[in-house]
């Protein structure tokens, strides 16, 4: 127990050194998200559940495991988690195979993102998958840096990973999360200081390609006619933005108020998902928008 580490690379009478700022910003966001999601949902799940605190319910036991995942991984060594890594990145390419899998797989408006779980949850494999990519590639970065002749450096393994768990989660009908995932990985190339021959050429492929991935969906064609356009479609495909505009404008500096701000709250589909925002600038207003952002800043600049 003398060489045990809390943090990786810390002894333990070190660990009140850490970045508590980073820990406030985190607790804080999560305490941020939890109040939102209760006045955005609380009607939703009333009326489809029966319990105005069941969407409020689920997130504070993913906050659980979250912050549980996030301790346990601060207590190990980076050479645990070294070991550990081969079991993470497979595990997350297997959680991704099995979406596909009939009778496993949840299938959603088409699109199959997620695994039946036992007590009514559901699992979202192309979260691992954000996971293991980040410490898959800063793994290969790490072994890169430490070779010494020019000639055996190779992004070839980087590039196949990170294009391999993107086109996995393109099948998923993911498009946002294979695009983010893939983002991520050239921010991590161009961080780590590899190489970046290969980049230019790539783009005479990824850009017809991620222009197919497009064409091949037509609510993907909508999103971006609704983009440009935002004045049509009112009813039909860019309705969720029009009434979230309309609850933003609506909010003010100081906001509606959270009972009040209900008005437009409720117009809004899946208000307590993708358009969550909406619902918190309507109740907050402008102040509530520039403590979010600050905090969101501040988790970035500590992080």
């Amino acid at each position: 127990m003398d060489d045990y580490r809390f943090l990786a690379d810390r002894p333990v009478e070190e660990y009140h050194k850490s970045d508590i700022g980073f820990l406030a910003c985190v607790i804080l966001l999560c305490g941020l998200g939890l109040f939102a999601l209760f006045f955005c949902s609380q009607n939703l799940a009333q009326r489809m559940f029966g319990n105005p605190f069941y969407f409020v319910k689920r997130q504070l036991i993913c906050i659980a495991i979250g912050l549980g995942g996030f301790f346990l991984f601060a207590s190990l060594r980076m050479s645990v988690i070294r070991k550990m890594l081969p079991f993470i990145v497979i595990g997350a390419f297997i959680l991704c195979l099995l979406t596909f899998v009939p009778g496993i797989s949840i299938e959603r408006n088409g699109a199959r993102r997620w695994l039946r779980m036992p007590f009514s949850f559901t699992l979202q494999p192309s979260e691992f998958v954000k996971f293991a990519v980040v410490l898959f590639l800063a793994n290969l970065f790490d072994k890169q840096e430490r070779v010494v002749d020019p000639g055996e450096k190779s992004v070839l393994p980087s590039v196949i990973g990170l294009s391999l768990f993107s086109f996995l989660v393109f099948l998923q009908k993911d498009f946002s999360t294979c695009v983010f995932i893939f983002a991520v990985g050239l921010v991590m190339f161009f961080e780590s200081g590899a190489k970046l021959t290969w980049f230019p050429p790539a783009l005479l492929l990824i850009i017809p390609l991620c222009i197919l991935m497009v064409m091949q969906e037509p609510y993907r064609i909508e999103r971006i006619i609704a983009f440009l356009r935002p004045e049509d479609g009112m009813h039909t495909y860019n309705y969720q933005s029009i009434a979230a505009k309309r609850a933003i404008s609506s909010g003010g500096f100081w906001g509606s108020g959270i009972g009040s701000g209900l008005v437009w709250i409720n117009s809004i589909p899946e208000v307590q998902a993708d358009y969550i925002f909406a619902g918190w600038t309507e109740a907050m207003g402008l102040f509530g928008v520039i403590v979010y952002f600050v905090l969101l800043g501040m988790f970035a600049w500590r992080g």
